[in-house]
């Protein structure tokens, strides 16, 4: 009879020893995976924020040349526009001698 109280006994601290591990290994594994969704969140954000400010710096220097482009093509109507105000000149000139 000792013998099976003690093994009963022996049985029945060994369920709860592995019961509180399982419950302590739980914890820390849970502590260890909200951990790992916080640093995931984390890089995550960093990666929008970096993305968001690369993509903002390029948008501004794509608006930068694209105005840039604009002045020059500008300044060369401006110039063309004078050059066939000229000739138009010249040749309404030309046109009014001839029909004098």
């Amino acid at each position: 009879f000792r013998r099976y109280y003690a093994r009963t006994c022996y049985a029945l601290d060994r369920r709860r020893v592995i019961l509180i591990q399982s419950v302590v290994r739980a914890s820390l594994a849970d502590r260890l995976y909200q951990a790992m969704r916080r640093q995931h969140a984390s890089i995550i954000i960093q990666k929008r924020f970096r993305g968001h400010r690369e993509r903002s710096a390029y948008l501004r220097l794509k608006h930068g040349a694209i105005a840039a482009q604009k002045v020059w093509r500008k300044i060369l109507a401006v110039r063309l526009l004078k050059h066939l105000r000229q000739e138009a000149k010249k040749l309404s000139n030309a046109v009014a001698e001839k029909i004098r």
